[in-house]
């Protein structure tokens, strides 16, 4: 039996049927709609790598349910979604996306995602900006960035051959494997964490790369199966954006975020950088990170520094 998955306390389960299957999302206790004009919905999308869950954010989307409308979904293929045997698509998750957004959420709201799925909703905010009152995204990418693309790596064309790829997988979601994937790849200074909230994040992260089936979805991103080039999108987005960039982010190094910013600075408002961080600053600093995303939903507030 697979490990038992993060719930997050004080927020309701539900599903959406979605053409892959049932997605499962997690939202605030209910208000009445629409939501006042300064406290929009927030919803947060959890990234595309091996382990990846509801959990990426549950330091972070608790503190705005008191006066915020909430929802944190799990796509389909990950977490406590279905986990259909499926090839998986760039517009698997952008119809996933959009569908959230019309049919759950039903009002412009702010997208906060990362990485991949930070890349995901700059290219949904270009099609459809209506869904969309703002974005804050850590780190986002499509890896493909200014022609260096992920899919053409070592360890993607490794990926890339039948039997090798559930092999590759097999290895991966060990669990000693996924805590040196997270401390090496997705964290800044792990050391910096307690013991306890590093082992956590292994757990978490380790729960839900165990699922049955989960290699799938998992197995699409490793291969280099959803790469896109974000700067041939982000000269088109018109939906307000902040960014915020862990300095120590292996996977898209702060560079590259600065390089896309230029590209349109009238869309990003601002790129915040936060030393010795990493691709998950929302777990290795919760406190800069709500700082940043409360200065951006509420401007006239003030917020702790980062």
């Amino acid at each position: 039996m697979a490990p038992a998955l993060f719930r997050p306390p004080g927020f309701g389960a539900k599903t959406l049927a979605t053409p892959l299957g049932a997605l499962v999302y997690y939202q605030s206790p209910q208000r009445p709609l629409p939501s006042p004009p300064d406290c929009p919905p927030l919803v947060f999308f959890h990234g595309l790598g091996a382990g990846s869950s509801a959990f990426e954010w549950s330091k972070i989307y608790p503190a705005f349910s008191a006066q915020h409308r909430v929802f944190v979904p799990e796509f389909v293929g990950w977490g406590a979604s279905a986990h259909p045997r499926h090839c998986y698509t760039l517009g698997d998750y952008g119809g996933q996306m959009q569908q959230i957004l019309e049919t759950v959420v039903q009002e412009p709201a702010w997208v906060v995602a990362a990485s991949l799925t930070g890349g995901l909703a700059i290219r949904l905010a270009c099609q459809q900006p209506h869904l969309f009152r703002g974005l804050a995204l850590v780190s986002p990418s499509g890896y493909g960035d200014f022609g260096s693309t992920y899919g053409r790596s070592g360890g993607a064309k490794m990926a890339q051959w039948p039997g090798i790829d559930r092999a590759l997988y097999g290895l991966a979601s060990q669990p000693w494997a996924i805590a040196l994937v997270v401390d090496r790849l997705l964290l800044g200074q792990p050391q910096g964490l307690s013991p306890h909230d590093r082992a956590e994040i292994h757990r978490a992260y380790g729960a839900a790369a165990a699922q049955p089936d989960a290699a799938i979805a998992a197995l699409a991103t490793l291969r280099g199966d959803l790469c896109f080039d974000l700067a041939q999108d982000l000269p088109l987005l018109q939906v307000p954006t902040v960014l915020l960039w862990g300095e120590q982010a292996r996977a898209s190094p702060v560079t590259i975020g600065q390089r896309l910013a230029q590209l349109n600075p009238q869309a990003i408002q601002s790129l915040t950088r936060l030393p010795n961080l990493g691709m998950l600053p929302h777990l290795e600093r919760p406190p800069a990170v709500l700082a940043w995303l409360r200065s951006a939903i509420h401007p006239s507030s003030p917020t702790a520094s980062l």
